[in-house]
């Protein structure tokens, strides 16, 4: 008995050497932050002057499923996720083109 239960965690280990272990998979979060710093701005005006024709010419951009925005004084964020299947290297190109024509 007490050979059959060494021979149980022998065996065990070999196995859990042998299985690999990943607690995150290799997956692209299809998600782009565009972060924007404007000094000495309040959130408000930088909400309206900024965020929100960035936010508007972003809108069409292929495969974007939501679009988010927060503006706190000095600093806005717009928060871009994609579906999921989207190329995100392409995506990024195409959203720092709209950003740069804005």
């Amino acid at each position: 008995m007490i050979v059959t239960f060494i021979a149980l965690i022998i065996a065990g280990l070999f196995a859990i050497k042998k299985i690999p272990i990943s607690l995150l998979p290799n997956i692209d979060v299809p998600q782009i932050i565009v972060r924007i710093n404007y000094y000495n701005t309040p959130a408000k005006v930088l909400e309206h002057s900024i965020v929100q024709p960035i936010r508007e010419s972003l809108i069409n951009t292929s495969g974007l499923k939501t679009i988010e925005s927060e503006s706190a004084n000095h600093i806005g964020l717009l928060y871009l996720t994609f579906e999921y299947g989207t190329k995100m290297n392409l995506a990024y190109i195409e959203v720092n083109e709209k950003i740069r024509s804005t």
